[in-house]
Formats: structure tokens, sequence, C-alpha cells
């Protein structure tokens, strides 16, 4: 199998947008998620479910996380967001090209409190940054870089009507030192440039 990027999650928003921007970029994608997409080479991949671990995905140039599980059962999701990339990661090490970069979405939720999230949210975030860290020095001898991107409040398609109007902006933009929200495109740039070998130094 020829070589990949895989992002994790990506039938929508932030995760959707990464998956473009690479294609435009002519990385060759492949997303996995629960849920079906006919626009993405697609395969139905379940990060909670261990046989999915196993499958066959090539040789791998760089990993995404950037799913979300929404509504479910706060262990199972502590187990998606942390445990099981962790997993995940390891079973597919052999495969993972030199060079390669890891990269997981996570959430200034780990070092700040949002009151519309649950500390569930809270505590999974935190272990993202940290296991990030861990990551990044366990697999740096490997050449296998590790990054975590953690935006706060964007602008993507859910709310975009919203932000559109400008006082619905002001504060937050106020204590923004560009005084400019950012958007998921944004985050997707900044996942292809880590993607990329500019990022190697």
């Amino acid at each position: 199998m020829s070589n990949h990027n895989l992002i994790i999650g990506g039938t929508r928003g932030i995760g959707l947008d990464i998956a473009k921007i690479f294609m435009k970029n002519k990385k060759k994608v492949l997303l996995l998620s629960r849920n079906k997409s006919k626009k993405i080479i697609h395969r139905v991949f379940d990060i909670n479910n261990p046989e999915d671990h196993l499958h066959n995905f090539g040789n791998i140039d760089n990993i995404v996380f950037s799913h979300r599980m929404r509504n479910i059962d706060p262990i199972l999701d502590y187990k998606a967001m942390v445990i099981n990339p962790i997993n995940f990661i390891f079973s597919q090490i052999n495969n993972i090209n030199k060079d390669a970069s890891i990269i997981f979405l996570g959430s200034n939720a780990h070092k700040l409190v949002y009151k519309e999230q649950d500390a569930f949210y809270h505590a999974s975030r935190g272990a993202i940054y940290s296991m990030t860290k861990f990551l990044a020095h366990d697999l740096g001898p490997k050449k296998i870089r590790v990054n975590c991107i953690n935006p706060s409040t964007l602008i993507k398609k859910e709310n975009k009507n919203y932000f559109s109007v400008k006082k619905n902006r002001l504060n937050l933009e106020k204590i923004i030192p560009s005084n400019k929200m950012t958007s998921s495109k944004n985050i997707a740039e900044l996942c292809l440039f880590l993607c990329s070998k500019k990022s190697l130094g």
C-alpha cells in the first residue's frame, strides 16, 4: 500500500478541513471515522475497538487525531481521547515512516476553565497535553515528531454565523494578542505545516 496521511475523525469540522487542505496540496489522505464519507477516501474505524487498530494501513506518513466523542459515557470518551490513541500508535509503530508527524487536537481546557464543558472534558484535555509531551520524548529517537494543537474558541462552520457579528467576537478578540479569532482553516494549515518537511528545522 502507498503512503498515507491518516486523519482520525474528519467527516466534519476541523478534521474535514484538514483532509481538504491535505488533498489540495497533493497529499494522500485516508480518513478514519465511525461515520462514512462519500467525498474522501474513507475507512470505517472505531478508535475504541482494538480490532480496528490491527488493520493494515500501509506505510503511514503522518497521523492527525482530530476526533471527538460526543454524548457518550465519560469513561469511553476518556479511552477514545487518551488511552486508545496511544494504543493505536504503538500498534502501528512499525508502519510509521521516519520523519512522520503525529498531531493531537487538544484544547486550552488543559490550562483554563471553560464553563460550557464538564470536568471530564477538562481532564481528558489535560491528559492529551501530558501524553503529547511524553510521546514526543519517547518517539523522538525514532525520528517521529509529536505535537498538540490547543486552540481556544475558533470560527468554524457550526458557529460561523454567530461570530460573523462583530460584537459577538469583540470580547474574545480583546484578549487575543493578534486581536483576531482563528478559524478551523488556520488549524488545518498548521497541521499541514507540522506534517511537512518545512517543520523539520
